[in-house]
């Protein structure tokens, strides 16, 4: 048995899950989820996957999960799990893509945010249907998407949590990294509109202004509506998007044949660039 566990925000959720179902793919054995990190951190709107896409792996028992993992949730177990993991507890080393992880024959319990394309490759042609949102869309949304048209991009301006202590290895992207963007994507494509999606919209109508782009501020999508951001962004042209999970999705699942998206370089301050999580075929700038 393989178990996957899942955490943090609806971004990483994907991540997590597209490796579970690649692993499932590739080994051809029972891969679970361990969704136990809800029970004690319900982070932006909690474990989503479930409610947004029509999943198939369950949730893996509570005693595999503790037979297989060393869970933090003492201070003896945050040493152990440290110092002496055991040897069924495999944590990913999120510097590097290791394909070896997929060789792992016995039971093994996973924990990381495996956020690269690379990590479900085996599997990309089923992603879109996997990450299809089985819920209807609200009138605004509805409409918004209605007048996207050649002509349209996406923004994605993550401020918010970033702003907090718990968050200061986080970049942020800057003003010169979006006008930079912009630029770039106009020399390339026409754009007479961007849709600006954030979590601090009145900071986004303060300090945003492009010559001859009309800008449309999504500010309808909150709490268990925000997904429907995602959606919207998978329907624009082209995307701009921020050093955050959500927004990569968004770009991904975006069908447009002809696309440019374009990433920060660097997703936090202790690395230089990430390669890792940008495709080959996107665009990375400095933040």
């Amino acid at each position: 048995m393989k178990i996957v566990k899942i955490k943090s925000g609806l971004g990483n959720q994907m991540f997590q899950y597209a490796f579970a179902k690649t692993l499932e793919s590739l080994t051809g054995e029972s891969v679970m989820l361990d969704l136990s990190q809800y029970n004690i951190d319900r982070l932006h709107n909690g474990f989503e996957l479930s409610r947004l896409f029509d999943i198939d792996l369950k949730e893996a028992p509570k005693e595999t999960v503790e037979l297989l993992s060393t869970i933090p949730n003492t201070f003896i177990k945050r040493i152990q799990r440290k110092f002496f993991t055991k040897p069924t507890h495999y944590i990913e080393d999120e510097t590097i893509f290791n394909e070896n992880v997929f060789e792992i024959q016995s039971s093994c319990y996973f924990e990381g945010y495996w956020q690269s394309e690379k990590y479900f490759a085996p599997i990309k042609n089923k992603i879109a249907d996997i990450f299809s949102f089985k819920y209807p869309i609200n009138h605004s949304t509805e409409q918004c998407v209605s007048e996207i048209d050649e002509y349209t991009a996406s923004i994605h301006i993550r401020r918010g949590d970033y702003l907090l202590g718990m968050n200061k290895n986080l970049n942020l992207c800057t003003i010169n990294y979006y006008s930079t963007a912009v630029n770039l994507l106009q020399s390339y494509h026409t754009i007479k509109k961007i849709i600006v999606f954030s979590d601090d919209i009145p900071w986004c109508k303060k300090c945003l202004s492009f010559k001859n782009i009309e800008l449309v501020f999504a500010d309808w999508n909150n709490t268990e509506d925000s997904w429907q951001d995602m959606y919207i962004m998978s329907k624009c042209k082209h995307n701009i998007i921020a050093n955050s999970s959500f927004s990569w999705w968004g770009a991904y699942l975006n069908q447009n044949w002809n696309k440019m998206v374009i990433a920060p370089e660097q997703w936090n301050k202790k690395q230089k660039r990430n390669f890792r999580i940008i495709p080959t075929d996107w665009t990375s700038l400095p933040v």
